[in-house]
């Protein structure tokens, strides 16, 4: 029977050191979909992001915005955006302490201060993508989630407004805000069910914490050796480095690679 495979970005198909993608993960995934597999993405990039680094028309889907965007064959499958109360609480909250965040569209990445800013480049630069416009009025666009420039640790201090909302850090410096009920698992289930699979079908490769989720769900779950402590707990199986052909060595345990 064939199966569907989910694989991360960053971290996980993304090499954190080097930026780039093994070859080793790439014959991975031609190995799959030669095999007639279901191949597909699930990232907290958004379009841009994504396309930075790989074709839309190699997956069979691509999983947006940590789960609040998911497209197939450059379509809009299903898309979930916060509320403009929501946008407004916590827009209000950084501006009120002076800190420096930012949004993403299904296509673009704004930020809340115009021009080069220090905070910004930390992140930018951390996972090599594309830097953050500015418009005044960013914040009417319909947001899939939002990005604090900041130390990870000022989240305590927003603690009330932010607590209906999920948060992952990048580590002491940043954090991504989402919805609390969207996430990657949430859209992986809506692939499960669209392509008719079961959830032993499911071997899904991550490396972060909001990846958590998504490897609970599957029915293998697959973290990477430079995983998180989250992420490898949560996880059925640990492989090596994204670096040291993790996805690759991982498929060969599991004997889709001979």
């Amino acid at each position: 029977m064939k199966k569907l495979f989910v694989f991360d970005i960053d971290g996980t198909l993304v090499d954190p050191i080097t930026h780039q993608i093994p070859d080793s993960a790439f014959k991975a995934m031609d190995t799959l979909k030669n095999e007639g597999h279901i191949v597909g993405i699930a990232t907290g990039r958004n379009k841009s992001q994504f396309q930075k680094v790989l074709e839309e028309s190699y997956f069979d889907f691509i999983i947006l915005c940590n789960g609040g965007y998911i497209e197939m064959n450059n379509e809009v499958f299903h898309k979930e955006v916060f509320s403009e109360n929501d946008k407004q609480k916590i827009g209000k909250a950084f501006n009120d302490n002076g800190y420096v965040f930012g949004t993403t569209t299904h296509e673009k990445l704004y930020a809340s201060v115009e021009g080069a800013n220090d905070n910004i480049s930390k992140v930018i630069n951390k996972f090599n993508v594309i830097y953050p416009s500015y418009h005044p009025n960013f914040l009417d666009f319909d947001v899939f989630q939002f990005m604090a420039y900041e130390k990870a640790d000022i989240r305590h201090e927003l603690a009330e407004e932010l607590k209906d909302f999920d948060v992952f850090t990048y580590g002491s410096f940043g954090f991504d805000i989402c919805l609390k009920h969207v996430n990657k698992a949430f859209a992986v289930k809506q692939m499960i069910k669209y392509f008719n699979k079961e959830v032993n079908d499911v071997y899904v490769f991550g490396d972060a914490d909001n990846d958590v989720e998504n490897l609970k769900l599957a029915g293998t779950g697959i973290a990477l050796g430079n995983a998180s402590k989250k992420a490898k707990e949560a996880a059925d199986y640990v492989t090596s480095d994204v670096g040291e052909d993790g996805i690759y060595n991982a498929l060969v345990h599991f004997g889709f690679i001979k």
